[in-house]
């Protein structure tokens, strides 16, 4: 299935082919990912070892963080250990211990379901091994701040249906990433008009793609010289 168009004129047909072509012409990149879990297996890895990468990746739950410490490949890289919200303060996030989603066989993806919203997504299919903590949150804009970052390339957002709250938390009067993906399929169908809407607002051309399930934004003037 092709992608979707949003909004605009997509001149590519996949995140893939997007952001290959802005490396291609950058060399360089800036992201910040936000719900990194360990990184295995994460195309961001494949970057790093072509251009010249760095960012913030940020993962609330803190087993999977440990594993990102001790990537050696992430070495440059700033880990967060925390959580991003509309509002700062400590929540509650909800997960599946990984040695009960192992024990799921085909369904070991469950342990990639920590969420500071369990009404959606998949989490609650397995409510009975659901356990919580205690994470702190706060807004992407304060993690720029806290970082002085003064550009931001790439913005990755996967949190089991949080994903437009977190693009809210960022002041774009400030600062506009030039791409942003995130998942869409578990954020419920009228918030995500409406983000498809706030981005268009804030200039972005956007399109989704069926599998597996996620939406690109780019700013419409990112590729004019």
């Amino acid at each position: 299935m092709e992608a979707k168009i949003i909004s605009g004129k997509p001149e590519f047909a996949t995140f893939k082919d997007l952001v290959e072509e802005y490396l291609k012409l950058n060399q360089r990149l800036f992201f910040i990912q936000v719900g990194a879990f360990d990184a295995q297996g994460d195309p961001i890895l494949y970057y790093m070892e072509k251009y010249n990468i760095n960012g913030i990746m940020i993962e609330p739950n803190p087993t999977p963080f440990k594993r990102l410490q001790h990537n050696q490949v992430l070495r440059e890289i700033t880990l967060l250990n925390i959580a991003i919200s509309p509002e700062e303060g400590i929540r509650n996030l909800y997960f599946v211990p990984e040695n009960k989603a192992d024990s799921y066989g085909k369904r070991y993806w469950a342990k990639y379901c920590s969420t500071l919203v369990p009404d959606r997504g998949r989490i609650m299919e397995f409510s009975e091994d659901v356990e919580n903590i205690k994470v702190e949150c706060c807004t992407l804009q304060r993690v720029i701040n806290d970082h002085d970052v003064k550009n931001v390339d790439l913005l990755l957002i996967d949190t089991e249906g949080h994903d437009y709250e977190v693009i809210k938390s960022l002041d774009f009067g400030k600062i506009k990433p030039k791409i942003i993906h995130y998942e869409e399929r578990h954020i419920p169908k009228d918030e995500n008009i409406e983000c498809h809407h706030f981005l268009k607002e804030q200039g972005y051309v956007i399109f989704e793609e069926p599998h597996p399930n996620d939406t690109t934004a780019y700013l419409a003037d990112l590729f004019v010289r």
